[in-house]
This record gives C-alpha cells, sequence and structure tokens, in this order.
C-alpha cells in the first residue's frame, strides 16, 4: 500500500513538471510568433496579448488541478495560431484542398478518455470541439474569408493536440463520474433556471457564454461523454453565477464533495476577487457535489415563459 501511493505521488509530480514544462513551449512559442507577425494575419494579432494572460493564469493557478485547466485555452489559443503561421492559403480552393489533407486525422475515433474526472474532462471536451470545429471550418472559409477557415481548422488541431496532452499525463486511477441520468437532470434543470432568469430580455447577450456551455453539455451527453458533460454543466453554473443568476438549493452534504473538479473549483474560487470567489464556493461547488447524490431531486425553477434561439458558429 505504501509502495502503491509512493508511485502514485511519484506520477502526480512528474504530470505536473510536464504541465510546466508546457507552459515554457507555449510561452515561447508565443514569443516567435509575435517575432514574426507578418506571418499572420492582422486580425489575429490582438489574441497575442489574451493568450499571454491565459499562460500568466496558468502558471500562477494554486493547485495542479487548476493549472491543468487554465492551460486548456492557452494551450489551443498559442496552437491555433501556431497552425495559422504555418498553413497559409491565398483562396477558397487552397483551404478545400488543406481541409481534405486533415480529414483522417478528425474522423479517426479517440481512445478512451482515463484518468481523474477532470482529465476525461477535458480530453473528452476537446475531442469533441475538435471534431465540431473541423467540421465549421470549411463552410466558414467560404463565408467568411480563407484565413477564416485556417483559423477553426486550427482551433480543431489545437484541440486534437490537447487532448493527446491530457492522455499523456492522464492518472492511472480512474475517478468515478456522476451518473448519465443524474448529469442529464441536473442539465435541464439549470437550463430552466437560465431561461427564467432571462426571460424578461430575451436578447441579453450575457446569456450566450451561459448558453453556449450548455448547447456542450447535451452534446457531451449525447455523445455519451459524461465526464466532459460534468464539467461543462458546472462550468455552466459558474457562468450563470457570475451574471447574477439564481444560487439553487443543494443538499448540505453536497459542498463536502472531493475530487478533481472539486479542487479545480477551490483554486478557481482562490483565483477571484469577490463577489465571484464567493459564488463559486457558495454556489459551484455544492452544485458540482449534487452531482453525486443519487437519490437527491434536482432543483426546479418555474416554467420558462419564452424560448431562447440563439444561431451562432460552434462555441462562439
Amino acid at each position: 500500500m505504501k509502495m502503491m501511493l509512493l508511485l502514485l505521488l511519484a506520477a502526480s509530480a512528474g504530470a505536473q513538471e510536464t504541465v510546466d514544462r508546457e507552459i515554457v513551449r507555449l510561452e515561447t512559442t508565443l514569443k516567435t510568433l509575435e517575432a514574426a507577425p507578418d506571418a499572420l494575419p492582422k486580425d489575429v494579432l490582438s489574441l497575442f496579448e489574451a493568450h499571454r494572460a491565459a499562460l500568466e493564469r496558468a502558471k500562477k493557478a494554486p493547485s495542479p488541478e487548476y493549472r491543468l485547466y487554465r492551460l486548456r485555452d492557452a494551450f489551443v489559443g498559442v496552437e491555433t495560431l501556431a497552425f495559422m503561421a504555418r498553413h497559409k492559403v491565398a483562396s477558397v480552393a487552397e483551404f478545400e484542398t488543406l481541409w481534405k489533407q486533415n480529414a483522417a486525422r478528425f474522423e479517426k475515433s479517440s481512445a478512451e478518455a482515463r484518468g481523474s474526472v477532470l482529465q476525461r474532462a477535458l480530453v473528452e471536451s476537446s475531442a469533441t470541439r475538435a471534431g465540431r470545429l473541423y467540421r465549421a471550418s470549411l463552410p466558414y472559409a467560404r463565408a467568411s474569408a480563407p484565413w477564416s477557415g485556417v483559423y477553426y481548422l486550427g482551433e480543431a488541431e489545437g484541440n486534437l493536440r490537447f487532448r493527446d496532452f491530457v492522455q499523456s499525463i492522464a492518472d492511472a486511477k480512474q475517478e468515478p463520474a456522476p451518473s448519465q441520468e443524474r448529469v442529464t437532470a441536473m442539465y435541464k434543470a439549470l437550463e430552466r433556471d437560465t431561461l427564467t432568469f432571462f426571460s424578461t430580455d430575451a436578447t441579453n447577450q450575457q446569456v450566450v457564454p451561459v448558453s453556449v456551455r450548455l448547447k456542450e453539455t447535451r452534446e457531451l451527453l449525447d455523445a455519451g461523454r459524461i465526464a466532459g458533460a460534468t464539467l461543462l454543466l458546472v462550468e455552466a453554473r459558474a457562468a450563470l453565477s457570475r451574471r447574477g443568476g439564481p444560487k439553487g438549493t443543494y443538499p448540505a452534504e453536497a459542498a463536502k464533495r472531493t475530487g478533481s473538479i472539486a479542487t479545480m473549483l477551490q483554486g478557481w474560487a482562490d483565483d477571484e476577487q469577490a463577489p465571484m470567489s464567493g459564488a463559486l464556493r457558495d454556489e459551484v461547488v455544492p452544485f458540482h457535489g449534487a452531482l453525486f447524490l443519487e437519490g437527491a431531486t434536482a432543483p426546479r425553477a418555474r416554467a420558462a415563459q419564452v424560448t431562447v434561439t440563439l444561431v451562432r458558429w460552434p462555441y462562439t
């Protein structure tokens, strides 16, 4: 038993070192890209600052779980720009050739995710996003501009690379996830809460970040990717809390739930200022814990009076 614990601790330390090295690699890549701005469309140069800030936030993360979570956006963002710098196309026809050359990579089935719930969630979400973004990139190139298609294709590639990276450091132990039935029930309850909260202002742009995450939760549930659906549903709850949405009522024991996503949320709360830091601890942490309480009844809100329909490209 003692030997097994030592092996797990060594593996965890090795994973942390790998994440730290990856942050350094991404910082170096970003600096290289910034030194040659002519290699990228002018429309994306403003993203340098955002990706640099995302990397800095990952570096300062107070826990390994939160550091890995924060690495996701920075990783995909930098890899997207690097892909664009490598692949320049002058026409839709050229982009179609590039798109077809990458088809096999995106049509290949992903290996089953392993590791903690957070690790599996990041793998599953990245795999789902990669497929959606790949398929969207061609019509987007036709409707907008060839470089826009390359951007979406690069984002799809970045998600595949992040999926593979997380798989490479995944824990040997498989952490249990909530049941599909429980996640589905709480998804429906949160969707009702969202519609009710925004029913008096259906065109409010603040609903978009919540709606996007609920949409991805539904996609992951439909694909049987429960860990990914769990994380995206927790993110939707956090997005609703940030916008002053209803707090919800959860059993007292829900806030005591431990695990990789619970630890990530505590790190996230430490990284935020009030009132969001308090909202994460008092609303999102117990929401996450309630996902594991099989006998509990999902929180209910009164029926929404309107239907909100959002038309958008994937995850924007």
